[in-house]
């Protein structure tokens, strides 16, 4: 059984709130009937079960629902395409979609084809019902949405899970007393992780605003600031773009963070020392954490009392990290079952991350193995170091460091409303200097010699982020080769 569950059980006569969203909220006793209720509905459902809305009080049910009922659980990114969907859906053999309204359409030609079902989470009650009785054996199988248009399926089991909620809650010192504010969405295992099952695990409270982020996403940079003025939590996840937004907000605005939260952790990218810096002058928090959903979605976290800048922070409890040939390894309680459909993982797991651990056991991150450049004297560069240093600039919302012209390095530049300047190209020389100052630790040879700036609708034209905004490193490659291909045969102007 799920920790978070039998915490449930154990305070299902509470009638404080365990979770709220905008449009309702719950106590653990009307949790515990909304739980109880969906999974006893679904026990002759089949034992795939597909989940696609937006985050509410009724994600979460049925989160905890399927769980109960002793099924597989299948997280679908809204953010995914309808391809990718189908491919997870015929790959993970799903045969029940939980789904909003907002989202029903996009499930229907699934459906018609092979009989499979959809239920909208809108129809479920909390109405009493016979006691919950969890079954064992629930797994969930994480798709990441990867570099490719078909991602592979992370499976992973209760003691996986138990493994990493518990040892999150004694990392982070949750209790009771916590107010989560959850503004990703709960089907990135982390967010999940953090903002249903380990405040639930400790008796705490989730507040969900997916609103804030979307808001963001939308250019209102001031959106998380009054989130968290809002809801006065103690404790956050961010990614690294979201925590930039909320520090240009509070710069602009000369305002300083809540004084609620001691905590907001910041992981999925390599998030920029200078930001983590200024983030504490703004009075938040940040602290970079380093996972995978492989690993649990959790392998190190800095803390409060264990923090040193630069790094990711201490290895979890119980996990033993290596580094072997330059490449962090993990082994461990955390680690998947194997991805769905491929042979069962045993041991350590090769991360594909190059890393080191300094002589205080802190974990440095460099980048991915199979992402190192090298330029034409043969130095190798991760890229991911360069491009932290860029985008610690307001004015640069993505950075993608690769090959150029000549064996030099060439940067790919998306500004924020605030770099528009970017793409003057009678202003190139002066920006070119200004990234190259930006990276100024960096050697010479590491800095880009040339850049191009991108807006977010080409880039996504040309297809070079994932849906998740990781870059697509070949194809990014390849558009600057054919840009600088097509600037070499550019015809000479006629005098």
């Amino acid at each position: 059984m799920l920790l978070s569950i039998a915490a449930l059980i154990e305070n299902r006569y509470r009638t404080d709130d365990a979770f709220r969203d905008t449009q309702k909220s719950l106590s653990f006793c009307a949790l515990y009937n909304a739980v109880s209720a969906l999974a006893h509905s679904l026990h002759d459902a089949p034992p795939v079960i597909g989940l696609l809305a937006r985050n509410s009080v009724d994600w979460v049910i049925a989160d905890l629902a399927v769980c109960a009922a002793g099924k597989t659980l299948v997280p679908l990114p809204s953010f995914f395409s309808s391809e990718q969907i189908s491919h997870i859906t015929e790959e993970a053999d799903i045969g029940l979609f939980l789904c909003d309204d907002v989202h029903q359409d996009r499930l229907k030609p699934l459906v018609k084809p092979l009989g499979r079902q959809i239920r909208l989470l809108t129809a479920t009650a909390p109405e009493p019902s016979p006691d919950l009785a969890p079954k064992h054996g629930a797994q969930r199988i994480i798709y990441t949405s990867g570099t490719t248009g078909h991602p592979k399926g992370v499976v992973l089991g209760e003691a996986q899970l138990n493994y990493t909620m518990s040892a999150l809650a004694e990392a982070i010192s949750a209790t009771a007393q916590d107010r989560y504010l959850s503004v990703l969405p709960f089907a990135l295992l982390l967010e999940e992780l953090c903002g249903v099952h380990v405040p639930l695990m400790v008796g705490g409270t989730c507040i969900i605003d997916c609103e804030a982020a979307e808001a963001v996403a939308a250019g209102q940079v001031s959106a998380i600031q009054e989130a968290v003025e809002t809801m006065q939590p103690s404790v956050m996840v961010l990614v690294p773009e979201l925590l930039r937004a909320w520090c240009a907000s509070l710069l602009m605005n000369s305002e300083k963070a809540a004084d609620s939260l001691r905590l907001v952790a910041v992981g999925g990218a390599k998030t920029p020392p200078d930001i983590i810096a200024l983030a504490e002058t703004l009075g938040i928090p940040a602290f970079e954490g380093y996972g995978l959903s492989e690993c649990g979605s959790v392998v190190a976290l800095n803390l409060p009392n264990a923090m040193r800048p630069g790094t990711v922070g201490r290895p979890l409890p119980g996990l033993d990290v290596k580094i072997i040939d330059g490449e962090i390894t993990v082994a461990g309680p955390n680690i998947m079952a194997g991805y769905l459909g491929r042979e069962a993982h045993e041991g350590r797991w090769a991360t594909g991350d190059l890393g080191a651990l300094d002589e205080a056991g802190y974990l440095i991150v460099h980048g991915r193995k199979d992402s190192v450049l090298v330029n034409g004297f043969g130095r190798n560069v991760s890229p991911e170091w360069v491009e932290a240093m860029l985008v610690s600039d307001f004015r640069v919302a993505r950075a993608v460091l690769t090959h150029g012209d000549k064996g030099a390095f060439c940067a790919l530049i998306i500004p924020t409303v605030l770099g528009t300047s970017f793409s003057d190209r009678d202003s190139y020389s002066d920006n070119l200097s200004l990234l190259r100052d930006l990276c100024e630790k960096a050697p010479d040879y590491a800095k880009p010699s040339d850049f191009i700036c991108l807006t977010p609708a080409q880039a996504e034209a040309e297809g070079l982020f994932t849906a998740s905004g990781r870059p697509r490193r070949h194809q990014i490659h390849e558009f600057i080769q054919r840009r600088n291909e097509e600037k070499s045969i550019e015809p000479d102007p006629i005098l």
